[in-house]
């Protein structure tokens, strides 16, 4: 079919349905194909906005026959534009945005076009939360289908292990429910493989009770500090709790490079000052600490992922205690990048996490595979110019598999790497979900066998 027929023939073969057709000439269409990353836009066919799971099924089914290849978009934050396309249809799901909170349940069911901030709100409207994502403008679909980390992972685990059910609309148009219940084996899948198995409509997840309160502490360091504030993720390493969470980042700075730490407490500023005073004994350049409502915990990040630019995207894992030449061998190649690539902004994010409670769930329970004692590396670059795509995304992906061959995680359970932090085709399927992999490929044959799914780390591609 031609290009510019795709539009006109998806309006008429859903012109009885309530899903709208956007396309180039319509007034919406660029902020439609807007994401997260400028350098993953693309100029889509048509977008489709549909606003129940009926009309995702007869989305799916006008595309499929005609012919049109189609992806799903929910919070629009993939890095590599998986939930873009050009010469076919996005399946827009920012219509199905609702969050509804059932107290008594201790449940939180949200839409799959919602984003965790929506889900934080209304949580907590009741004094509830559940495990969302450090960055509040994200996908409550797509950080929940790759497994889904946060501040709340050291209490509650991850995302998908709070995951009650999800409604899911399959490659044939049907919908059903998937949960340790119902399509025990599909629920299964679902819980790490991202999009690959159908459209997720909405997510029921377990609810807890709301921490009273949070503090946070930005701190920020000057590079050659690093061995101090290595000193001090250790000696915090053996005693950390669960309701901290530390992070050590290389980060760009308004005068130059800078080492930062995130340090959050779920308690009040005297109790987290006490906790983390050995951080605060380094000697910060500056040091910004607030006591806020566990509301605003998921956007303290947001300044730091801002919607625009270009970006690339990466991730790797280490294991504690770290080794300070090691990670002085990292902080050099950052060094090196930042003054000569010409790359505006390069971050490399240690997150100290505690993760006894991701452990606690089998390797072979959900389809994510990385549930070994190790804790999460992301990489990220911001750029302006096309021409920088190459030159940022060869660092990310050295400095991703040097830090794997070198941070102590060879032998560890699980793959050591979070997909969610990988570019599409950086890194095989069978490498992001190792020893899942055969039972997912017998699911995908089960589910989808023509694979229409496949714009987020395609299985069919091992």
């Amino acid at each position: 079919m031609a290009t510019s027929n795709i539009g006109s023939q998806l309006s008429v073969a859903l012109a009885k349905t309530g899903v709208k057709v956007s396309t180039a000439a319509d007034s919406d269409y660029q902020e439609l194909i807007t994401r997260w990353s400028d350098a993953a836009e693309r100029k889509t066919t048509a977008v489709l906005l549909p606003k129940s799971e009926e009309d995702i099924s007869q989305c799916i089914k006008a595309c499929r026959s005609l012919g049109v290849d189609f992806v799903i978009s929910g919070g629009r934050h993939s890095p590599s534009g998986s939930s873009s396309i050009e010469n076919g249809a996005v399946i827009d799901l920012r219509l199905m945005n609702k969050v509804t909170v059932d107290p008594a349940a201790k449940t939180v069911t949200a839409e799959g076009g919602a984003l965790w901030a929506d889900v934080d709100a209304e949580a907590g409207k009741h004094d509830l939360c559940t495990v969302g994502g450090t960055v509040n403008h994200t996908g409550v679909a797509g950080l929940t289908l790759g497994g889904g980390f946060g501040f709340l992972s050291a209490m509650y685990g991850l995302t998908i292990d709070n995951l009650l059910s999800v409604r899911m609309v399959l490659a044939d148009g049907s919908i059903l429910t998937a949960s340790d219940k119902e399509n025990t084996d599909l629920f299964w899948a679902v819980r790490g493989s991202g999009s690959n198995f159908g459209v997720a409509a909405s997510f029921t997840f377990r609810a807890h009770p709301k921490p009273p309160v949070a503090c946070v502490s930005k701190v920020v360091f000057a590079p050659q500090q690093l061995p101090q504030v290595v000193e001090y993720v250790n000696k915090y390493s053996k005693v950390m709790r669960d309701d901290s969470v530390l992070a050590m980042a290389f980060a760009p700075g308004p005068a130059g490079p800078i080492l930062m730490c995130l340090a959050l407490l779920f308690g009040p500023e005297a109790e987290a000052r006490e906790y983390f005073a050995d951080l605060f004994a380094i000697g910060p350049l500056m040091s910004e600490v607030a006591e806020i409502p566990y509301e605003a915990v998921n956007s303290v990040l947001n300044e730091m992922m801002t919607y625009g630019r270009r970006k690339a995207m990466g991730g790797s894992t280490f294991k504690l205690p770290l080794d300070l030449t090691f990670v002085q061998s990292v902080q050099d190649k950052w060094m090196k990048f930042v003054s000569e690539s010409g790359v505006p902004e390069a971050f490399i994010i240690w997150e100290i996490y505690p993760n006894n409670k991701i452990q606690e769930v089998p390797l072979e329970d959900t389809a994510f595979a990385n549930r070994g004692d190790v804790f999460n590396i992301a990489l990220l670059t911001k750029h302006d110019e096309e021409s920088q795509d190459a030159v940022a995304r060869e660092f990310i992906a050295t400095t991703s598999h040097y830090i794997a061959e070198n941070s102590g995680v060879k032998g560890e359970k699980g793959v050591g790497v979070y997909a969610n932090y990988v570019e599409n085709g950086k890194l095989t399927a069978s490498k992001l979900f190792g020893p899942n992999m055969d039972r997912l490929l017998k699911l995908k044959a089960q589910y989808d066998p023509n694979n229409h799914f496949r714009s987020w780390h395609n299985i069919e591609e091992s």
